[in-house]
């Protein structure tokens, strides 16, 4: 079979590349959409502990007490960023409706046309 002399070792060193590219990319988006998984909750979460040195009863109380201050802790948070949400949703509108009235005075709408009765 005769080589098609228009194919050269760097076109195919390009497309090699091309491909590789490609697929380091694939694995990339693979694995940032992996991060978005399933994230246990704090209550679920057990740290591995030597439980041959620790005292097993008053490790799962001071347990227990930082998994309440850490649901609390959550709970704060996600207020604030309802809170915020809000907030900002808030100011978007306002700002939206001024751009709106601005625009339309700018524009000239329908309603400063004078009316002509017969």
């Amino acid at each position: 079979m005769k080589q098609n002399p228009h194919t050269t070792a760097s076109a195919t060193g390009v497309m090699r590349r091309a491909r590789r590219t490609a697929g380091v990319i694939g694995v990339a988006s693979l694995a940032a959409l992996s991060a978005c998984g399933y994230q246990p909750s704090l209550s679920e979460y057990r740290p591995v502990v030597d439980s041959y040195n620790t005292d097993m009863a008053a490790y799962e109380i001071d347990r227990a007490q930082c998994v309440n201050v850490g649901l609390q802790a959550q709970a704060e948070y996600e207020r604030l960023q309802q809170t915020q949400r809000e907030s900002t949703l808030t100011i978007g509108l306002i700002v939206g409706a001024i751009a709106g009235a601005v625009v339309g005075s700018v524009s000239g709408d329908a309603s400063s046309i004078p009316l002509q009765l017969e």
